[in-house]
């Protein structure tokens, strides 16, 4: 609870190891040998919402335009913060492959499934990328 309050607070690169510990009252030692380094850390305790879950339902006539009232609505939100967080955190190793994985099958895989035509996975990554 306090890697994941800090680290949506002050992002990846702005909180220690250290302040985690204190912050949980716990030894920063302690910390590294349960989670393993930062990294695993951060990836434990942040995950990427699923904000286009219920958009991805709709009928491919209507999915552009609920995609687009979600991320819309997001603009403010927790979730929308936390993405945040993730992406500036990207650059390091293991969380731009797990935000990848994610997003490949959260929005690029089920975004495909529904495109009908050649290149769908392509034009799905094109999507997801706006």
């Amino acid at each position: 609870e306090a890697a994941a309050k800090l680290f949506a607070e002050h992002g990846y690169d702005n909180t220690s190891v250290r302040a985690i510990a204190t912050a949980a009252g716990a030894d920063p030692a302690l910390v590294i040998r349960y989670f393993g380094s930062k990294e695993d850390l951060f990836l434990a305790t942040i995950h990427m919402h699923r904000a286009f879950d219920e958009a991805l339902q709709a009928p491919l006539p209507e999915l552009a335009a609920r995609m687009v009232t979600v991320a819309a609505e997001m603009r403010g939100t927790r979730a929308l913060h936390i993405y945040g967080v993730l992406m500036r955190a990207s650059g390091h190793p293991k969380v731009g492959l797990n935000l990848n994985a994610a997003i490949t099958a959260g929005l690029v895989e089920p975004l495909a499934a529904k495109l009908t035509g050649s290149h769908r996975r392509v034009r799905s990554h094109l999507i997801v990328a706006q």
